[in-house]
């Protein structure tokens, strides 16, 4: 059985757009996990609109976070495997199917499968990876670097998900959970596949946008990923050799976001210390 597991916080505008397609892909595959973070628009009567038995909606409490919401819906879904999407994902027709019929033949060393994760420029961040670049994690849609499952869409056998562990809580609210799992997936001996025949649409920062304060997020998680995930041999000296050098910069430039990411992961390593 099939469990597609969509987090959502304000996210009623997206649902409306991506329920119907998703239904229409799902057939009898198996069921949709909607989990509320604590949203205060209509979510409620967004799902209900669908007025499909196939939808189920989790409320949460608490901290809010991408990975809270997510590690709360895996919890909840019944499936045996467990598809994450994005409010802001779209199943072009037979990707769901394609994907169920990958996962029967997937071997215990891939941590999760990926479609074709299409951008409105075409762009495909199904198999993306992280590299460094001046000593700062960059993400590759090359797939140049550490391949990781992406948050916007990837399918977990419910075995590979509760052996990782799920997504890490430090990187709440969100941003940079998906490559921490990724890495974890490589110190494990795991891998990331690929399913070329199954394409979704993402429409990619719908959810979160760009303002300073979402830029200054993803800084701080960078940083924060860089500091204390489990990195490829090498890369964490790399990262302290080049982190002095990029706190100039961004004092010359004005880079308040990188400067504000900065204080952020700060004020996170001294809490956890």
């Amino acid at each position: 059985m099939l469990s597609v597991v969509i987090p959502s916080r304000n996210g009623a505008r997206l649902l409306r757009r991506s329920l119907p397609p998703l239904l229409d892909d799902l057939g009898d595959l198996g069921e949709i996990v909607v989990v509320d973070d604590g949203s205060k628009d209509d979510t409620t009567d967004a799902v209900a609109e669908a007025g499909d038995d196939r939808i189920s909606l989790v409320f949460r409490s608490g901290p809010r976070g991408f990975c809270f919401a997510v590690n709360r819906g895996m919890r909840e879904a019944r499936g045996d495997l467990l598809l994450l999407m994005n409010n802001d994902v779209e199943p072009e027709p037979g990707a769901l199917g394609a994907m169920v019929e990958s996962a029967a033949s997937v071997t215990t060393d891939v941590c999760a499968l990926a479609p074709r994760i299409l951008r409105p420029d075409g762009t495909d961040e199904g198999g993306c990876a992280v590299r460094l670049r001046h000593g700062l994690p960059l993400v590759d849609l090359e797939g140049r670097g550490v391949p990781y499952p992406s948050g916007a869409c990837s399918l977990f056998t419910r075995e590979s998900w509760e052996r990782l562990g799920g997504l890490d809580s430090r990187f709440a609210p969100i941003y940079w959970e998906d490559v921490d799992l990724g890495l974890r997936a490589r110190r494990m001996g795991m891998r990331v596949g690929r399913v070329p025949g199954a394409a979704v649409r993402h429409q990619h920062a719908a959810t979160m946008g760009s303002s300073s304060e979402s830029m200054a997020l993803r800084e701080r998680n960078r940083l924060l990923l860089a500091a204390q995930s489990p990195l490829p041999d090498g890369w964490r000296f790399r990262f302290r050799l080049w982190l002095p050098v990029h706190l100039l910069l961004a004092r010359i430039t004005g880079n308040r976001p990188f400067l504000e990411g900065y204080r952020q992961y700060r004020r996170l390593l001294r809490e956890g210390s």
